[in-house]
């Protein structure tokens, strides 16, 4: 792989983590400690430098306390929600000084290679400014499915699909909130960054599109979903000038991000597995991946 000209670490990876649960469907093995010693096996399986900050949001048990201490930094705040622990990650990663900054969540399987992959594809492709290790979202999953129907992608001058030594790479229009950027690129969009966790619904779609000089939001659709039947009557009208504004918002600075518009690629074979049910790609494989973290536990308890 090409060289990188500094002494800067490769990834400064950010993981957001609380003990809070939410109403998602799960496999059975499902647990954030999993996910969490998932992410460690592919951190210690690459020999990259890769440096890990954790944001806990809230209260941390003592032995995952421990576990994230024995490879990273670990920063509890009182953030109580997923958007302002967002913002915040976004926030500290502006001052990052590596090559790229990976966004993680809580709730993701890593396969063992998915680190060294993501810093192969980082050498490979300095055109690319955004990584994904799972993607495209699928729109069948989405809550608002008109409201965020499929959009175009404006041609990328900086990608065309290629390969790494090891995998196929192909530009997506959106991920979740799991994901890399290079520091310059960030910077430069974190102003949109901010401005796009606001426009409610599933934001990291949004996020994902915007920052390719995609409109989010079909126009067509711009007055679809607006909002769930459940909201309060007296709360209406506020809420419904709000969410109309804010796609317009969002819709309106996408389009300032057409010029030279960069891409998100991410492996043709996701090497992450969000672990919602059902699985979006290849659940057999994360199944065998949870067992097989289980199993090491297990042994090293023994």
């Amino acid at each position: 792989m090409p060289p990188l000209t500094s002494d800067l670490p490769l990834i400064h990876v950010f993981y957001r983590y609380t003990e809070a649960e939410n109403g998602k469907q799960r496999p059975p093995y499902f647990s954030k400690a999993l996910a969490l010693r998932s992410f460690i096996d592919a951190l210690q399986a690459t020999d990259e430098a890769v440096v890990v900050t954790f944001l806990v949001d809230g209260r941390l048990a003592d032995d995952v306390r421990a576990l994230m201490a024995s490879v990273g930094d670990v920063r509890i705040g009182s953030w109580n929600n997923n958007r302002a622990s967002y913002l915040a990650q976004l926030g500290q990663a502006r001052a990052a000084r590596s090559h790229l900054v990976w966004f993680a969540e809580d709730d993701y399987l890593y396969s063992e290679e998915s680190l060294s992959a993501l810093a192969e594809a980082v050498r490979q492709f300095p055109e690319v400014d955004w990584f994904a290790l799972t993607g495209p979202t699928p729109l069948h999953r989405l809550e608002l499915r008109r409201a965020q129907s499929a959009v175009a992608l404006p041609p990328s001058a900086r990608w065309s699909a290629s390969d790494t030594a090891r995998h196929a790479w192909r530009r997506i229009d959106s991920t979740t909130s799991t994901f890399g950027g290079r520091p310059r690129a960030i910077r430069r969009k974190s102003w949109l960054l901010w401005l796009c966790p606001w426009s409610g619904a599933a934001w990291d779609r949004t996020t994902c599109l915007a920052i390719q000089g995609a409109t989010p939001y079909p126009w067509r659709y711009l007055f679809s979903d607006l909002l769930p039947a459940s909201t309060p009557a007296r709360w209406l009208p506020a809420r419904l000038a709000w969410r109309i504004a804010s796609r317009l918002a969002v819709n309106v600075a996408s389009l300032t991000q057409r010029v030279g518009s960069c891409a998100l690629v991410a492996p043709v074979v996701p090497l992450i597995g969000h672990m919602d049910l059902p699985y979006e790609e290849r659940p057999e494989v994360w199944d065998v991946r949870a067992h097989q973290i289980l199993g090491k536990e297990y042994q090293r308890s023994a």
